[in-house]
């Protein structure tokens, strides 16, 4: 395979050319065959033949090849800077995002996590991992600020960001967006008074929204939030991280 030199897997690293090529690099073969088990098809898988070490990555590159499927081998030494792991196991593929919109309609009880700015990729995966195993339907992004196909993000998702729906969308549509399906947006906020844990579903979907790590929640936020809460802590701290919020506010306003 030739692919397009402005979508290959070392450019594929900068995230102006994934967003200008819709496409982003995955690497390790757990994360890939996670991404395949999700229905999401490599648009090429990466194979360097001298990291192929055990009979499990062998396997699948020979199954890949024999397949007819698109297979763009490189060698050792470029694998490794691509991977940027200690142990690479010689296995990547080359993926279409898949960032769509909002979905219509959206069920009563059913939990989103919403982005605007996370500085930190892993955070970023983080979030998407804990919102993945509390049952979340997936993921909305307010602008560009996040990248979801950072190769960080998606280290740390573990999988997670190929089971959610992700979906990106400006203020205003949103907003008209929360207003039709009656949804219930969230925020944490070290002022309010109400208790994280007092959180009731509504006759909409509930949209846990989660703000910058060092700043919170943007003034634009909180113009989306219906109910601001707060995570009581001890005296002397002031802040959680991001993944961990994300996790109590996200299991608390399960219905279960």
């Amino acid at each position: 395979m030739n692919p397009d030199p402005l979508a290959t897997p070392e450019v594929l690293r900068e995230r102006e050319a994934r967003d200008r090529s819709g496409l982003f690099y995955l690497d390790g073969l757990g994360l890939v065959r996670r991404a395949i088990r999700s229905r999401r098809m490599p648009v090429a898988t990466v194979v360097c033949p001298e990291l192929l070490r055990h009979s499990s990555t062998r396997d699948f590159a020979e199954h890949r090849r024999s397949g007819g499927f698109p297979v763009c081998q490189v060698a050792e030494r470029e694998f490794r800077h691509l991977s940027r792991r200690a142990a690479p196991d010689g296995i990547g593929a080359i993926l279409r995002q898949d960032a769509g919109s909002l979905p219509r309609p959206a069920t009563a009880g059913e939990i989103w996590i919403g982005f605007d700015m996370i500085r930190s990729p892993g955070n970023l995966g983080t979030c998407l991992r804990t919102a993945a195993a509390a049952g979340a339907r997936g993921a909305v992004f307010l602008g560009e600020g996040c990248d979801p196909y950072d190769p960080g993000a998606l280290r740390a998702a573990m999988g997670a960001t190929f089971r959610l729906r992700l979906a990106r969308a400006e203020e205003r549509v949103f907003a008209a967006w929360r207003r039709r399906t009656r949804a219930l947006v969230v925020g944490a906020s070290s002022r309010a008074r109400r208790d994280y844990r007092a959180v009731r579903p509504g006759r909409g979907p509930i949209v846990v929204m989660m703000g910058d790590e060092r700043k919170g929640l943007t003034r634009r936020q909180r113009r989306l939030c219906d109910l601001l809460v707060r995570i009581p802590m001890a005296r002397g701290s002031d802040s959680l991280n991001v993944g961990v919020a994300a996790g109590l506010m996200l299991y608390a306003v399960r219905a279960d």
